[in-house]
């Protein structure tokens, strides 16, 4: 699978992240594990949109670190309930 996108391929992206995500949630579910595919996608689009290289499946510690500290807190709100 198609693990790196540029900017401008915002429909391959959104396919293979569709695809990813899908492919996450069956095998999540088949070993009995929690996953929240919207938090996945999420995660996805982080990687895509606000790093440059585009590639999705390399992680450093410090795209750990803006993801959590940074894009979430801006990109992500939950409500109450």
């Amino acid at each position: 699978m198609r693990m790196r996108f540029e900017p401008e391929a915002e429909e391959e992206f959104e396919a293979a992240c569709g695809l990813l995500v899908d492919r996450l949630v069956r095998w999540a579910g088949e070993q009995g594990l929690p996953v929240d595919g919207y938090m996945a996608e999420t995660v996805l689009d982080y990687r895509h949109l606000a790093t440059t290289d585009g590639r999705l499946g390399l992680w450093e510690s410090r795209h750990v670190e803006e993801l959590l500290l940074s894009w979430l807190p801006q990109q992500v709100t939950e409500l109450p309930g």
